[in-house]
């Protein structure tokens, strides 16, 4: 049986940091990198193009690829340095088909023998393994329909090159203003340019403070216009697990940013920020549409789109950041929707695309860095959920914000109550990630009806995908020690 897919190789134990710094080259040197970014964008297409027929072929993918029988139009270390990044970006693709394969394959109504073998396929990226059984013969029909789905990366145009050090060697400059510069091949052999790098300040200051050492590593990116920008790494010790402190529930909302199970509503003003941008951006879309001008190509456009992403990245690490200072030592999350009712579609698309790799990144800062365990759980019916008494029913969401149990009466806002569902749903077996909804809501239902039992009468829920209509006995009063101060936080 073929070997499954390889990670790409990373030290374990090892976390990575990254900076933002400015290149400020003359324009001989710019315009020598501009030429080789159409090379490498070519170059990116035909490594990728490798990767994936060896996927199909093979049924894994190794570690690297032999370049010596590549075109000779780059050498073959900027062939290393593209083929990696390629790989990268399937890497990236595969894995969110990986949960996607998963939560097709947890919804189904498949039996169980036949589900534990596909996820036992999809946690080793074996779906194109030489295996002629049913559930490989089921996987790659999964997988081919994830593909009609979701396309593979198109690297045909990418602005950004990943160079490692053999390409684009970081060292201290001489005879200059800037602290360091990269010496980067180009495409003239033999003939590399010195790019002047100007770091973030916090770069040095880290670099002495912490156990931080500075790769051999430079991405470059270029905007629409044409303007460089860079990002160097840093590689430091991955912190020790946090074993004091509270464990978090938190649900993502659009009034609030970020609902906690103790109470809190983070980032309160964003939501009044973006109808205002999205206000803009819909005003100079028309207006762009009315001249005939794609957006794409309006600068003022570009910028106001480059704005938000920014502002809602920077809010997305204010409040993670203040999350990893406190006395937190493990986070349980919802797979997050970022999409709003009171937003354009063309916001929530851009929110979409930025919120969940902005996210995904912290979370993954926050485990590496500061210690504190992520945990993930099907978020199914947790909006609906009473946090108290457990009782499950459409009817219980009265409005956006505020939830009122028809059961106990316990009120409070919708947000903190589903991240209260969220945080009591850590422990359940594996998050219930790999349970139907339906079967989650029969098994809610169940322990509601079993808890409520020594009553006269009670309620069952009417959360069933089916729509059927509610069973009701009379609510019981409503408990007024069940109200809640909500502390709002900005």
């Amino acid at each position: 049986m073929p070997t499954s897919r390889c990670r790409r190789g990373m030290k374990t134990g090892v976390a990575h940091k990254s900076y933002g710094v400015a290149l400020p080259m003359n324009q001989g040197k710019l315009k020598k990198l501009l030429r080789l970014l159409p090379v490498w964008r070519w170059g990116l297409a035909y490594s990728l193009d490798r990767w994936i027929r060896e996927l199909f072929e093979d049924g894994c993918l190794s570690t690297w690829q032999n370049a010596k029988s590549f075109p000779s139009c780059l050498s073959q270390r900027q062939w290393d340095s593209v083929s990696r990044q390629a790989k990268a970006a399937l890497d990236s693709w595969l894995t969110n088909r990986q949960n996607d394969f998963r939560g097709i394959v947890a919804s189904s109504t498949l039996d169980d023998a036949l589900k534990h073998e596909l996820h036992s396929i999809n946690l080793r990226y074996a779906w194109y393994e030489h295996v002629d059984d049913e559930a490989h013969h089921m996987a790659r029909r999964l997988m081919k329909h994830l593909r009609k789905r979701h396309r593979m990366p198109d690297l045909s145009k990418c602005r950004v090159m990943d160079m490692d050090g053999k390409i684009a060697r970081v060292e201290d400059a001489r005879n200059t203003k800037c602290e360091r510069w990269a010496v980067v091949s180009t495409l003239e052999s033999g003939k590399p340019i010195r790019v002047p790098i100007v770091a973030d300040r916090k770069l040095d200051g880290n670099l002495f403070a912490n156990d931080e050492t500075l790769s051999n590593h430079l991405t470059i990116r270029f905007d629409p216009e044409g303007n460089p920008s860079g990002r160097l790494i840093t590689t430091l010790p991955k912190a020790k697990a946090r074993t004091q402190g509270e464990t978090l529930g938190l649900d993502w909302g659009m009034d609030c940013m970020f609902a906690l199970s103790d109470g809190r509503l983070l980032g309160t003003r964003m939501s009044d920020w973006l109808k205002q941008r999205d206000a803009e951006l819909t005003e100079l879309t028309r207006a762009l549409q009315k001249s005939g001008i794609k957006p794409s190509r309006s600068r003022r456009y570009r910028n106001l789109q480059r704005r938000i992403r920014a502002h809602y990245r920077n809010e997305i690490g204010r409040l993670f950041n203040k999350l990893g200072r406190e006395r937190v030592k493990e986070i349980v999350v919802e797979r997050l929707d970022f999409r709003s009712q009171g937003l354009s579609h063309r916001m929530n698309r851009l929110l979409t695309r930025t919120g969940r790799a902005a996210v995904s990144a912290k979370l993954k800062r926050l485990q590496e860095l500061d210690g504190i365990a992520v945990a993930e759980v099907n978020p199914a019916y947790t909006s609906q959920e009473c946090s108290r008494c457990g009782y499950t029913a459409r009817n219980n969401r009265q409005t956006r914000d505020l939830f009122r149990c028809e059961c106990c009466g316990t009120t409070l806002h919708a947000d903190i109550n589903a991240s209260r569902n969220i945080l009591s749903r850590r422990s359940r077996r594996d998050g219930w990630r790999s349970i139907r909804k339906q079967e989650i809501v029969r098994m809610l239902n169940q322990e509601h009806a079993d808890r409520c039992a020594h009553h006269g009468e009670h309620h069952v829920g009417d959360a069933q995908t089916s729509g059927a209509a509610p069973r009701r006995g009379k609510p019981h009063e409503r408990d007024a020690s069940a109200e809640v101060k909500i502390q709002t936080v900005s």
